[in-house]
């Protein structure tokens, strides 16, 4: 089974961000950053309900190689995308997100 991704705004701005750190500190880590994160989706498109419930029916799971999160929320047989979050930032700050 595979279910459909979508990615709200904050969150592509998160992965930008990221990225963007990442590519400064060193040439070439962002393109693995990304990786990750096309990586952690196309396991969720597998196994959806892999992530465990953190706030309000919204799911998480970690990327291998990168201190973040992928913060989401299944709805009708798809999956929206709502934060990719740093580990060491308050992790109730992304609940503000819309989803």
């Amino acid at each position: 089974m595979s279910v459909p991704v979508t990615i709200s705004p904050e969150a592509y701005q998160d992965l930008s961000d990221a990225a963007d750190w990442y590519e400064s500190e060193a040439p070439g880590k962002s393109l693995e950053l990304r990786a990750q994160f096309q990586s952690a989706l196309a396991f969720l498109r597998a196994f959806p309900r892999a992530g465990h419930t953190v706030f309000r029916g919204a799911r998480r799971i970690r990327l291998h190689q990168f201190p973040y999160h992928v913060y989401y929320r299944l709805s009708k047989g798809s999956i929206r995308v709502l934060a990719l979050y740093h580990c060491a930032r308050d992790p109730k700050g992304w609940r503000r997100r819309s989803g």
